[in-house]
C-alpha cells in the first residue's frame, strides 16, 4: 500500500484518538472505546516511519503506556 495512501487511512482514527483524548475519554470504559484504543490501532496499522505512527507513539507515551 502506497504511504499516501496509508496517511489518508491513519488520519481519521488518529482525529477519533484526539477528540476521546478531548473529552476525557483516554482509556475508554463502559463498552465504549478510548483514545489509547485507536492511537494502537495506529501502531498495529501504520508504517514506523509514517507520520501517525508517530504521532500516535508520543500520544501513547504520554500516558506512559508505550
Amino acid at each position: 500500500m502506497a504511504h499516501a495512501e496509508l496517511k489518508k487511512q491513519m488520519m481519521p482514527i488518529f482525529q477519533e484518538g484526539i477528540i476521546e483524548e478531548n473529552f476525557g475519554n483516554v482509556f475508554g470504559g463502559d463498552g465504549k472505546s478510548g483514545a489509547m484504543e485507536k492511537w494502537r490501532k495506529i501502531i498495529e496499522l501504520d508504517v514506523p516511519d509514517g507520520e501517525y505512527y508517530r504521532k500516535a507513539a508520543i500520544k501513547i507515551r504520554k500516558y506512559g503506556t508505550l
